[in-house]
């Protein structure tokens, strides 16, 4: 996002049938074709001040709580990332929706 005229972050979770469904999009550049294959690969970063470890340690993270995680990313236009979780409601528990987007 950084080189992006118009910095947006949204953040929308939702409960449905027992799994939990995060969507992160940004307003960003997009991901280059070249670099989709390795993004989830410990140590591949584009920054130059990256390290390579965020999406890394969120897909170990997120596999290892029997998740999953997807990704849509069009050049030019941002990326979206899907994470979808099982979720177990407590006592007294409820389905929820919430919506939060943040712009600079």
């Amino acid at each position: 996002m950084e080189s992006s005229p118009r910095k947006e972050l949204s953040i929308r979770a939702v409960t449905e049938n027992g799994l939990g469904f995060i969507n992160v999009s940004d307003t960003g550049k997009g991901i280059d074709e070249k670099d989709v294959p390795h993004i989830m690969e410990p140590f591949y970063t584009t920054k130059k001040q990256g390290v390579g470890l965020g999406l890394s340690l969120c897909y170990q993270w997120i596999e290892e709580n029997n998740g999953e995680i997807t990704m849509q990313t069009k050049k030019g236009n941002g990326t979206t990332f899907t994470i979808v979780l099982p979720v177990t409601k407590e006592k007294g528990g409820h389905s929820y929706e919430t919506d939060c987007s943040h712009s600079r």
